[in-house]
């Protein structure tokens, strides 16, 4: 899956994972990095149990981040349901200073 993102990041708007069976997110920093016009990712209805801080990198431009139906024990409760952006500085906030 990074291979494809490597060649079409710079246009990809919307990512819909959904019901796919994920055991994680397939999503590499570099994906992130390179996901710059990225404003939706669906990962919903998977079996992701934890996100990589690198999705926080996604803000500002990612607006909508879809995780429900996913046991995930990362992010705490308080976290999810504040919603998108709240997620994405919670998992920014949990990346090494560089």
């Amino acid at each position: 899956m990074s291979f494809f993102f490597a060649h079409f990041s710079l246009q990809v708007n919307f990512i819909f994972l959904e019901h796919n069976g994920l055991n994680s997110c397939i999503i590499s920093e570099q994906d992130v990095r390179n996901l710059t016009c990225l404003q939706e990712l669906n990962l919903s209805n998977n079996n992701i149990a934890a996100l990589p801080s690198e999705l926080g990198l996604l803000d500002p431009h990612l607006q909508v981040l879809k995780l429900d139906g996913n046991p995930l024990r990362s992010i705490r409760r308080p976290v999810l349901d504040r919603g998108t952006k709240a997620i994405l500085k919670y998992l920014k906030d949990k990346l090494p200073e560089q």
